[in-house]
């Protein structure tokens, strides 16, 4: 059975309805009236490889964020507007103005505070504009690059000969504490290499030879051999994602010298509906005009001619002239004995009544205090001794949102630069193997091989040198050919014997070695050695070359170090394991000087 309270309710439920309808259409009808657009730009020019190294040097990062606050409506004022901020902890600057109606910054300035900007007022389709900057140590901008290079001379990824590839494998990583990265572009540009500005012929250019299909190589469009475009991850890139591609690069067949050019320049395009520093509008506070009225009234005079008390009863009124709808918080009604608000302290004590609506009003709901009067015992202005009671009144009121007030939050890319460097070799490039082959019972069988993998001969009356070094365990024999010099050298960590092998030179360039192809390119030097005693194979991994002014290269950056350690049976022998090789090579670099430096003597 149904009860005759549950009958009441339910034919309350649609009226319920219609009435939530109605007010969901009266506030969705209403203009808008404020329009605040927070955008953050970020600029940054990143480096790789500028320096030789393979690293990254950021030449300079800012955001650059603006406030625009605008009124788009056709007639209102608005007036008393404040911004309140919350999450200002990556702030570098203070609110600036840019443009438009003017405006403060209220209150505290101290980053990871709350910071108020404050305008008095926006006529109808006016603006205010404002700027600030934001690091980007404390908020990093949200797409990360970085690359690694692969050339196709072993072990040496810092440079390329010219004429030759060399692979860029590129990854783009969201940065983004929380959510996607959208309509993410990156234009991937070769670049030309100008030796003569004055000469339109005077320059040659990288070209992006192919994409390798890894990664995400279907995003990828080739528009030419100097231009594509990465839509990377087909525009998106989802919370901690990272997607990459693979690509070879052509470098030029002609450089003016050897040295490092810039190869290629990429710029990076996104956007985030979110800000990269995190700044919070907290609350957004605004009036306009609405009406109100204050009746006085004696509701109970005085009871006889010689008495001037009465009883005074105020009301207020509160109506909304035009299309727009506020919230009502406060009211409040007080009485003072003069002209002053603040002059509170009247004959009878401090006098007036506050109101907490908490209501909405607008064009068609307004607010009275009709009901809950204020009524108060005052003198009744018969005379200048019984003076009336000024009453004040003062609503507080806002802007409420929905439609009204609508904000928005972009983080964009600016002037977003990745520009990739590496140093070209143009002309002699020597490379040096040292192969050691065991042949058991501590017999070791040496080959020194030095060639010249660049694409010109080495400086014409020169000689290229050649540096050995046996330690004092190992007993030399069956050199082919024998070394034109040796050294006995003792000191800390070497002490054994140096050898030396002048290369000479030869027709038609009266030079050492030739480039590739050249008849002349390849030369090499072979002996066997016992070991005797506490013997170490691994302190056989010495080799020195001095490479005779490898332009632009300096003594060790032009050569190259491969040692290989096999024996007879192609089985490997693994003294110290590869890191200890690595660091060996190192010190080779080191050896070829010391050693040059005791020959000379």
């Amino acid at each position: 059975m149904i009860k005759k309270g549950e009958i009441q309710m339910r034919k309350l439920i649609p009226i319920l309805g219609v009435l939530a309808l109605m007010l969901l259409s009266v506030v969705s009808a209403y203009p808008t009236y404020l329009d605040i657009a927070i955008a953050e730009t970020v600029n940054q020019n990143t480096t790789f490889a500028e320096d030789f190294d393979l690293v990254e040097q950021t030449k300079y990062c800012d955001i650059i964020g603006t406030i625009n606050v605008t009124n788009p409506n056709e007639t209102l004022t608005v007036s008393d507007i404040l911004l309140n901020f919350t999450e200002t902890g990556a702030m570098q600057t203070n609110f600036t103005y840019l443009s438009g109606r003017t405006g403060a910054q209220q209150g505290n300035s101290t980053p990871g505070e709350e910071w108020f900007l404050h305008i008095p007022e926006l006529a109808a389709g006016e603006s205010s504009v404002w700027t600030y900057n934001i690091s980007c140590s404390t908020a990093p901008p949200p797409v990360n690059i970085s690359t690694s290079y692969a050339t196709t001379v072993s072990g040496v990824d810092k440079k390329v000969l010219a004429g030759k590839n060399f692979t860029i494998t590129q990854f783009a990583q969201n940065d983004l504490t929380s959510g996607a990265i959208s309509n993410v572009n990156i234009t991937i540009e070769a670049l030309a290499v100008v030796w003569n500005a004055s000469d339109p012929n005077a320059y040659d250019i990288f070209n992006l030879t192919y994409l390798l299909a890894e990664g995400d190589a279907a995003n990828v469009t080739q528009k030419n051999d100097t231009y594509w475009e990465w839509i990377v991850g087909g525009g998106t890139i989802p919370y901690a994602g990272e997607f990459n591609i693979s690509y070879v690069v052509k470098a030029p067949a002609s450089v003016p010298s050897s040295n490092t050019y810039l190869a290629i320049r990429e710029r990076s395009q996104y956007s985030i509906p979110i800000l990269a520093s995190n700044l919070t509008l907290q609350k957004i506070d605004a009036i306009a005009d609405i009406e109100f009225s204050l009746e006085k009234t004696i509701i109970r005079p005085a009871t006889n001619v010689n008495d001037t008390n009465v009883t005074w009863q105020v009301d207020t009124n509160l109506s909304v002239p035009y299309n727009i709808g506020f919230n009502l918080t406060f009211v409040s009604l007080w009485v003072t004995h003069n002209l002053s608000p603040l002059a509170t302290d009247t004959p009878f004590g401090a006098l007036g009544r506050n109101y907490t609506p908490n209501s909405i009003i607008n064009q068609s709901v307004g607010w009275a205090t009709k009901g809950s009067s204020y009524e108060f015992n005052y003198t009744d202005g018969s005379n200048g001794q019984s003076p009336p009671p000024i009453v004040w009144v003062r609503p507080y009121f806002s802007l409420f949102g929905g439609n009204q007030i609508l904000s928005s939050n972009v983080t964009q890319s600016g002037a977003d630069f990745y520009m990739k460097y590496i140093y070209v070799v143009n002309g002699y490039w020597l490379e040096v193997d040292k192969n050691i082959t065991s042949q058991g019972a501590g017999q070791y069988d040496i080959n020194v091989t030095v060639r010249n993998i660049g694409n010109a001969w080495t400086p014409s009356g020169l000689t290229v040198t050649v540096y050995d070094f046996i330690p004092a365990e190992f007993s030399p024999f069956a050199w082919n050919p024998l070394a034109n010099a040796n050294q006995t050298v003792e000191g800390p960590g070497f002490n054994g014997t140096a050898f030396q092998w002048d290369l000479g030179v030869h027709g038609p360039y009266n030079a050492s070695l030739g480039p590739p192809g050249s008849g002349n390119d390849t030369w090499s030097a072979t002996y066997s050695v016992n070991g005797t005693g506490q013997y170490k194979a691994s302190e056989l991994y010495i080799v020195g070359l001095d490479p005779r002014q490898v332009e632009g290269a300096g003594s060790h950056e032009g050569i190259t170090i491969i040692a290989g350690m096999s024996s007879s049976t192609k089985e490997f022998l693994y003294i110290f394991g590869v890191v200890a090789l690595v660091v060996l090579n190192i010190v080779n670099f080191i050896m070829t000087r010391n050693i040059h430096q005791r020959l000379s003597k």
